[in-house]
């Protein structure tokens, strides 16, 4: 019996069986029986392990012989010498039993493996290989940006008939539609199975902007240039009017958009309103007529709160008082833009009267308005042509004198007032801190008694109040300045001389 032996195969699993060791051995019997026979001789037989991948059993042998000469039946078999692919075209790696093809072109290929026994005989096999053409690799460009909330199209530039393009985002064809960045992978695929594949990097175009600035004024006498202001590599642009300047000379207000492009192809775009400015409309009032020796106020309409008015001898203001025959010319501005205009003024005679100043009556009290020129008509305002009336109420009142064609205007301001404290309570002041109105508080000729002065926001909130009539509201409301607008006050005290309580209400707006 041949004794056992363990090793571990290439797969790493142990195993053991009973193994001839190398040597010389006998037969159990004798072969002396065959002398005289055509076998006798002396029989070598050698074991040669060629096949390093099996690394287990070698080989079996044995005798077949004559039944004529031997009445058992016995077999003889013949160990491998030798097993190995015979090299050929295509074949790139050879390691006897196994070979790796890589043919260069399409094409049959016969494969031949041989096995070489122990008697130097060779049992061939062939294996048949049919190598199908590669596609054309497919070719996507170089790698690419998209831009943000923009699609773009990914293109085979080198297409072929009869192939079939598969996209690494689940579509088919010769190109793809995408608005997501990333890394994306066309397979071209033959009739054949036979794949190639390329990919193309898409990133992300970041840090491009374009801007033409806040909405803005169309000044007609200074036409405004719209100026883009961008970032990024932006080198192309494109306006609503079709230029392709960096910058936009207006003639005329609208709505203006402008598109900058990158070499990429990535777009911004921003649009701006541009109004008229209000000066654009400015004018001043018709030529007119103004009576001899009377200093007329030519007052002209700002076009805007804010806009400033510069007549012709450098005075400023709405108003400029014209008492020549001649051309009165101003300049309006806003915010930088100008215009000017003039004012035709001719002299005539005027009936000049004089109904006195502006005056306060206390209540029950009346007022007489006196006005008096030879030749003259008179119109008053409540419509009596007398040369006097009797004022009771307050009011604003006016009278009319007409002489030679030639009307002059004289009028006051006639206001009630408390005959014993005169409160007077301002309408307006501006908390700016340069020393002028910046507190509002009302005035008296009097001492008022349990006084209480209150104000209130728009929406009733109390924001301020004292008892001290000393005391003023400095514009602030929780130690914060109040904003721009119009509040109300309630002001409350004892009369002591008219032995009675008072109340005054009413507005107060704050400018800065």
């Amino acid at each position: 019996n041949a004794p056992n032996t363990t090793w571990t195969s290439p797969s790493g699993q142990t195993q053991s069986r009973q193994q001839m060791r190398p040597g010389n051995y006998r037969s159990e019997d004798p072969f002396t029986a065959f002398i005289g026979s055509p076998l006798n001789g002396r029989w070598i037989i050698k074991i040669c392990d060629n096949w390093a991948v099996d690394n287990g059993y070698l080989f079996s042998w044995g005798l077949t012989f004559n039944p004529n000469l031997f009445p058992s039946t016995e077999t003889f078999t013949t160990g491998i010498l030798e097993a190995k692919w015979i090299t050929s075209t295509g074949m790139v790696q050879n390691n006897g039993a196994t070979a790796l093809v890589a043919p260069a072109t399409p094409g049959n290929f016969s494969y031949t493996f041989r096995v070489t026994d122990s008697a130097g005989c060779n049992f061939d096999t062939a294996v048949n290989v049919l190598v199908n053409p590669l596609p054309i690799k497919p070719d996507l460009g170089a790698d690419t940006i998209i831009c943000a909330d923009q699609q773009i199209t990914l293109n085979v530039l080198n297409p072929e008939s009869g192939i079939t393009y598969n996209w690494s985002n689940g579509l088919a064809g010769i190109s793809t539609n995408i608005n997501t960045p990333g890394q994306y992978r066309v397979i071209a695929r033959n009739a054949g199975g036979c794949t190639t594949a390329d990919t193309i990097q898409v990133n992300l175009q970041t840090n491009i902007s374009i801007s033409l600035g806040n909405d803005t004024l169309y000044c007609a006498t200074n036409p405004n240039v719209l100026q883009t202001r961008f970032v990024g590599n932006i080198t192309q642009f494109w306006w609503s009017d079709g230029s392709t300047n960096s910058t936009l000379p207006i003639t005329d207000a609208g709505t203006y958009w402008v598109r900058g492009t990158t070499p990429s192809g990535c777009n911004v775009f921003d649009t701006i309103l541009v109004t008229q400015n209000p000066v654009n409309t400015y004018t001043m009032p018709a030529d007119t007529a103004i009576c001899d020796e009377l200093d007329f106020p030519l007052t002209v309409t700002l076009p805007h709160p804010d806009a400033s008015i510069t007549w012709y001898d450098g005075t400023t203001g709405p108003t400029h008082i014209v008492n020549q025959q001649r051309q009165y010319q101003s300049t309006a501005n806003y915010i930088g833009c100008t215009k000017t205009d003039s004012t035709g003024i001719t002299i005539k005679p005027l009936p000049v009267v004089y109904i006195g100043n502006d005056t306060a009556i206390c209540n029950g009290f009346t007022v007489p308005l006196r006005v008096a020129y030879p030749g003259a008509s008179y119109r008053w305002k409540n419509g009596s042509t007398d040369s006097s009336i009797t004022v009771t109420l307050p009011d604003f009142y006016w009278v009319d004198v007409t002489f030679n064609s030639c009307v002059y205007r004289d009028s006051l301001q006639v206001t009630l007032k408390n005959c014993d404290c005169n409160t007077t309570v301002p309408n307006a002041f501006s908390p700016n801190g340069d020393g002028i109105n910046d507190v509002f508080k009302p005035t008296f000729t009097c001492f008022p008694q349990n006084y209480r002065f209150s104000v209130f926001n728009r929406y009733g909130q109390l924001i301020f109040e004292t008892r001290d009539f000393n005391t003023g509201w400095n514009g602030t409301y929780n130690g914060s300045a109040a904003p721009v607008g119009t509040y109300y006050y309630i002001i409350k005290y004892y009369n002591s001389g008219l032995q009675k309580d008072e109340q005054f209400t009413g507005s107060v707006t704050i400018l800065r």
